[in-house]
C-alpha cells in the first residue's frame, strides 16, 4: 500500500508507527485537539491498514538490522557462554596472565562478585535454576488442624518424589 493520499492522515499513521499515542498522532498530523476525532480516525480501515504496514515494515528492519549485528559481531550464545566461562575462570584465578607471547607474567585477581555473576548467568542460560515460588499468603495455614496439616504436608511430598523421579535419568 503507497502512502496515504492525504497528507496530515499519513503524518498521523507515522506518528502511531513510531510510538505515539492517538491524541498525540493526531495532534502533530495538524489536527485540532480532539480526543474523539482522533480515535475516529484511528479506526479508519484505510489508517488501520496503513499503520499495520508501517509497523511491519519497522519490524523487518528491525530484524534485518539485528541479524546484520550479529552477523559483523559474530556473537552467539556460544560465544557469550565462552565469555562468561573465560570471566569466571579469570575471577578465580584459574588461568594465568599471559604476554602476547604466551608466556605466564602473572595471576589475575581474586573476584568473587565476577565469579559468582558469571557462574550464575551461565546456571541460568543452561536452565540449571528452578525459579521458586512460594504460593499462598502467611496465615493461610493457621485454620488447619494437625490432621489437616499433615495431609497437606503428605500431598505436598508425594507431588515432590513423583516430580524427582520424573527428572532422574533412566
Amino acid at each position: 500500500m503507497p502512502a496515504l493520499a492525504n497528507q496530515r492522515q499519513e503524518l498521523f499513521c507515522q506518528a502511531i508507527a513510531s510510538g505515539k499515542s492517538t491524541l498525540q498522532a493526531h495532534r502533530e498530523a495538524g489536527y485540532k485537539p480532539s480526543n474523539s476525532n482522533s480515535f475516529t480516525l484511528r479506526k479508519d480501515p484505510k489508517v488501520t491498514a496503513r499503520i499495520s504496514e508501517l509497523l511491519e515494515k519497522k519490524e523487518r528492519i528491525s530484524e534485518i538490522s539485528t541479524a546484520k549485528v550479529i552477523e559483523r559481531t559474530a556473537i552467539t550464545r556460544i560465544w557469550v557462554l565462552s565469555m562468561l566461562k573465560e570471566n569466571l575462570e579469570r575471577a578465580m584465578q584459574h588461568v594465568a596472565v599471559k604476554d602476547a607471547d604466551g608466556n605466564e607474567i602473572g595471576i589475575y585477581q581474586y573476584n568473587g562478585a565476577v565469579a559468582n555473576k558469571a557462574a550464575e548467568l551461565i546456571g541460568r542460560e543452561i536452565g540449571m535454576f528452578v525459579e521458586r515460588i512460594e504460593h499462598g499468603r502467611p496465615g493461610d495455614f493457621d485454620n488447619l488442624s494437625d490432621h489437616e496439616l499433615l495431609l497437606q504436608i503428605s500431598q505436598n511430598a508425594q507431588l515432590l518424589i513423583e516430580n524427582q523421579s520424573d527428572e532422574e535419568p533412566t
